[in-house]
């Protein structure tokens, strides 16, 4: 069993704010960077075996700066950690949606995001890589807490797991840029997971 710290990037350029980019990878604001240096921060004397991300540059920014404060740590990049691929929406405004597919916006945002979009990536799938992520390097931790720097989905698809929700809650859990839980794996309970967990989830 290992404890795991897992941090969603900071706050995206204004220029992807209002769109759906999911899996595409796309820069931080100047605010975002400022999140993950505190976030940084906080950590800062804390020990950790790895630092992982997804390999997304809103989520390596992160990563890059815990392994400085720790020589020796290599860069670790795991794919099942990326964010959701949001298929044929990826990249679009509420608008641009609605031109495709009218009320299809309004149908996302009541949703909570759930609605998986033409092509898209549905939960289920994201929780099953998630899963084998942690599970991976869990088999290569040798007991030392590990750092994964990722994204929304991803933490809402670990709290999934965690705490054994269906996968038609998790879209309840309000996560902000540069939040963070933490977890023992595979400790599948709510005494396994560190934090207030039930401010993540607002009432409907």
């Amino acid at each position: 069993m290992a404890q795991i710290v897992l941090i969603r990037h900071g706050e995206v350029h204004a220029d992807w704010r209002g769109r759906l980019y999911g899996a595409m990878d796309v820069p931080l604001s100047e605010a975002g960077k400022d999140q993950a240096r505190n976030v940084v921060r906080e950590l800062r004397k804390r020990h950790f075996g790895a630092v992982i991300s997804s390999g997304l540059a809103r989520a390596e920014f992160t990563a890059k700066l815990l392994r400085a404060d720790r020589p020796g740590l290599q860069r670790l990049d795991e794919p099942r950690f990326a964010e959701r691929d949001r298929g044929d929406w990826a990249g679009l405004s509420g608008s641009e949606i609605d031109e495709r597919q009218a009320g299809a916006s309004d149908l996302w945002v009541s949703s909570r995001g759930m609605f998986n979009p033409p092509g898209g990536e549905p939960m289920d799938q994201v929780i099953s890589r998630v899963e084998a992520g942690l599970q991976h390097w869990l088999d290569r931790s040798n007991g030392e807490p590990i750092v994964i720097v990722a994204h929304l989905w991803v933490v809402r698809a670990a709290l999934a797991l965690t705490l054994g929700l269906p996968s038609g809650l998790v879209g309840r859990a309000d996560i902000p840029t540069a939040g963070r839980i933490e977890f023992s794996w595979p400790d599948r309970s709510e005494a396994g997971a560190k934090g207030d967990l039930h401010g993540l989830f607002p009432a409907p």
